[in-house]
């Protein structure tokens, strides 16, 4: 199903005017585009239909955005088998039937016991209504991570109708070392999510839908191989390329478990679906989605960056032990992600065999979604807040304060201040907003930076700061407020990225000194920016 992205209106929680409230379920397999409308439903196929002479149908077992599967009998073999054609509206695209048989390729390239062969592709010319195009496969049967996830996991291992903890999380395991093997031969399957994950009766799991899958860096290129037939042999049309046919830019995937970089159309690699899998464990051990709403509800979420909420205070009896996994594979920044699939598995498999699974490193994203000043005695962490104002067509500027005191007497710095006892680390950077700028507005959205400082020392022995940004309109921009000489000053300058821990700031008069470590923090607060 396509579903066009209507406006998002930040300020009132909600989809803009008129815009359809379709809400995202785990269950539903969900095609973002920019473009494309609603279809009514294609009519399966009869049963007993037979398929290029040789396959029975049976009946439907499944359909998604662009295909249809089908219990069939493969006559020659006397074996059951699942068949795939595409929805007819969709094989009058060649694009998309390109995609189609590039699925059914790569899915029979990857060998894997979690990842179902591909047997055959095939075209039916002799079809009443016109050429269908197939493959087949084998033809497994369960239960999705979303069926179960929604019947949620139980302390009871002899009622094998639902699983255990244990067994929820040693299927997750399974998947994540299969999307790993994936990785390892330069594929990525960017529709990721509990709908596509099966498990089987006796504990079988099985990766499923690789029809978004995209290569990069896999010898021989799919360009090298030959092409498959996708027209009659009268030559009414031409063969299909198995080209990439999902270029950067496309957005494409499923909203509640799309990483941010997806989310924007930038370039994929295996940290998107890292994301993706940390989404399903999310779901899994909650029963929720990680990310609520509308489908632009959700995509304004995810492109922000902003967290879901813990997984140990999103459902029942979840150990917060996982807490740390989920949050580092859902980071918005992908370079703080787990790099593979391989390694989130290993991450859970500690979780299963005992070992430590958490840091107390300060640049840990649990440690700063749980801060509380007060467990520590003293406050040991700051909070700065990048104030941006981007103007259409100009450059974006940052607000920055002339400190008059030490510690950094004389030079630039971004507005911050102490986290008192009281205060968690949200209320700290809107106080400070507040008290530095002048700026209160409760509609404006803070996303969490990272932390700077030293991330090797633990927090509790020395200060360590928390950054904010805080992106302004034009109507929330401060002015500049020329103060006395012995006082802070503060003024707008342009700025711009340079590298990946540096910036270049440009203003009126002298050329800024940023304060400490504050031109790492604006080299990392832009790059967020980005990713908005």
């Amino acid at each position: 199903m396509t579903v066009v992205l209507p406006p998002f209106d930040a300020g009132e929680g909600g989809a803009g005017e008129g815009a359809p409230e379709t809400r995202v379920r785990p269950d539903l397999a969900h095609t973002v585009e920019r473009a494309g409308g609603e279809r009514p439903p294609e009519p399966p196929l009869p049963p007993s239909t037979l398929i290029d002479r040789r396959y029975l149908l049976v009946h439907e077992l499944g359909r998604g955005g662009m295909g249809i599967v089908y219990r069939a009998v493969d006559q020659t073999l006397g074996r059951q088998v699942a068949l795939k054609t595409l929805q007819r509206h969709v094989a009058a695209d060649p694009d998309l039937l390109g995609r189609f048989l590039e699925e059914a390729r790569v899915t029979a390239r990857l060998q894997h016991p979690a990842i179902m062969p591909v047997f055959e592709v095939g075209r039916d010319d002799a079809r009443p209504d016109g050429p269908l195009v197939y493959y087949t496969m084998r033809l497994v049967e369960g239960r999705t991570l979303a069926e179960l996830a929604e019947e949620g996991w139980t302390r009871d291992r002899h009622r094998p109708e639902r699983l255990t903890l244990f067994r929820a999380l040693e299927a997750f395991v399974q998947a994540c070392r299969a999307v790993g093997y994936a990785h390892e031969r330069g594929l990525v399957h960017r529709d990721l999510k509990p709908g596509n994950i099966m498990v089987g009766r006796f504990g079988e799991v099985h990766v499923l839908d690789w029809g978004l899958a995209k290569t990069s860096g896999w010898a021989p290129a799919l360009e090298d191989l030959p092409e498959l037939p996708t027209a009659p042999p009268d030559g009414d049309g031409a063969p299909v390329s198995l080209r990439a046919l999902t270029q950067s830019g496309t957005i494409i995937g499923t909203p509640a478990y799309m990483a941010p970089e997806q989310a924007t159309g930038e370039p994929l690699d295996a940290r998107a679906d890292v994301y993706a899998l940390g989404g399903t464990l999310y779901t899994l051990l909650t029963g929720k989605l990680p990310h609520e709403g509308t489908t632009s509800q959700v995509l304004w979420r995810v492109t922000w960056g902003i967290p879901p909420t813990l997984p140990s205070a999103a459902g029942d009896d979840v150990p917060s032990a996982l807490d740390a996994i989920c949050l580092r594979a859902m980071a918005p920044d992908r370079d703080a992600r787990y790099p593979h699939g391989t390694a989130l598995a290993d991450a859970v498999d500690d979780f299963l065999e005992g070992r430590p699974t958490t840091s107390t490193a300060p640049d840990d994203p649990l440690l700063l979604r749980r801060y509380r000043p007060s467990e520590h005695r003293r406050p040991s962490l700051t909070v700065d807040v990048v104030v941006l104002h981007a103007p259409p067509g100009a450059p974006p500027r940052v607000l920055l304060h002339r400190r008059a005191r030490p510690p950094y007497q004389g030079c630039w710095a971004i507005p911050g201040s102490f986290v008192r006892l009281e205060d968690d680390l949200e209320t700290a950077a809107r106080r400070t907003l507040w008290a530095e700028t002048g700026i209160g507005s409760p509609d404006l959205v803070l996303v969490q930076v990272g932390a700077f400082g030293a991330p090797a020392r633990d927090p509790r022995t020395r200060v360590v700061t928390v950054a904010y940004l805080a992106v302004v309109t034009e109507a929330q921009a401060p002015p500049v407020r020329n103060a006395e000489e012995e006082a802070d000053r503060a003024a707008w300058f342009e700025v711009e990225l340079a590298g990946p821990h540096e910036v270049v700031l440009r203003g009126e008069g002298e050329t800024p000194t940023p304060a400490f470590d504050h031109e790492e923090v604006l080299a990392a607060a832009l790059r967020r920016w980005r990713l908005r």
